[in-house]
């Protein structure tokens, strides 16, 4: 079972148009991005740490929930 990451940042990248929405994951690492525009996105997954998580090509259309669902993994220590 993986352990959840709270204060994650999660940014959403509409490909069309380039625009950026972020947000941050809750205690229990679950994140919404409300009222996104249809289109085609990239959504990076971020916290100091971990390496980061990239996922392309996430499809939102219209009337539609996506479920983007990353594990991170951790990084390397210095």
């Amino acid at each position: 079972m993986a352990a959840s990451i709270p204060e994650a940042t999660v940014a959403a990248t509409n490909l069309g148009s380039n625009q950026k929405r972020t947000v941050s994951t809750d205690e229990a690492g679950r994140y919404v991005i409300p009222a996104l525009p249809v289109g085609n996105y990239e959504v990076r997954i971020e916290r100091q740490g971990f390496t980061p998580f990239l996922q392309q090509n996430v499809l939102l259309q219209v009337n539609t929930d996506v479920l983007v669902d990353a594990q991170l993994e951790v990084g390397a220590t210095t």
